[in-house]
């Protein structure tokens, strides 16, 4: 029940059980993590830890077919943006939407855009 409330705020269990071979940590029930919705929801959704999930969006290019889904009652677009160099990096956002740019800590963003209630 914990787990639920806290995705639905944008946070995820960082090192979860039975994932010590991909993260390299053992199970810590206490150590979270802000990914941010509906990224948290998704995670929960694939059961992906968060290197795999950051691995996972890189499908989704800013320049090919993005993540698109509903939940919630609300549609969203999610996509990726590679930064490979020191060139500044320009993204379109649709006027008038709700959106979120975030850095991966890798090697890019990731642009999450909030649709209408649907």
């Amino acid at each position: 029940m914990r787990t639920l409330t806290l995705q639905r705020y944008g946070f995820i269990e960082r090192y979860p059980v039975s994932c010590e071979q991909l993260t390299h940590i053992a199970q810590e029930p206490w150590h979270f993590r802000y990914v941010g919705y509906p990224h948290s929801e998704l995670m929960r959704e694939t059961q992906l830890t968060l290197e795999e999930y950051t691995d996972y969006l890189k499908r989704f290019p800013y320049n090919g077919i993005h993540l698109q889904f509903q939940l919630a009652k609300r549609s969203f677009e999610i996509c990726y943006v590679p930064v490979l160099s020191d060139k500044l990096v320009h993204v379109e956002i649709p006027e008038k939407t709700l959106y979120q740019i975030s850095g991966n800590n890798v090697d890019g963003f990731v642009v999450t855009l909030w649709g209408n209630p649907v």
